[in-house]
């Protein structure tokens, strides 16, 4: 598996900076748990993404452009992922 986890990274951040506390402490916790396989994990972050997502379709810019960025690394893993 080829997945660049630096995108997951830096949405933790931007997610503290626009004030989504809650979803960066989701990703953070997922990035710090312990998996059984590498595409358990990247589904588990892609779902999470997703999720917040659908919970905040009103977002910036920036924020959207990491949360694509995110997915466009899940969907090497998961392709149909929605």
């Amino acid at each position: 598996m080829n997945v660049n986890l630096s995108p997951f990274d830096e949405l933790v951040t931007k997610l503290r900076e626009h004030g989504f506390g809650e979803g960066a402490d989701e990703i953070a916790m997922l990035m710090s748990s312990t998996w059984t396989t590498s595409s358990e994990f990247i589904g588990e972050l892609g779902r999470a993404v997703l999720r917040f997502q659908r919970e905040h379709p009103i977002i910036s810019t920036d924020l959207r452009d990491a949360l694509d960025r995110c997915m466009r690394q899940v969907r090497i893993v998961w392709p149909d992922i929605q």
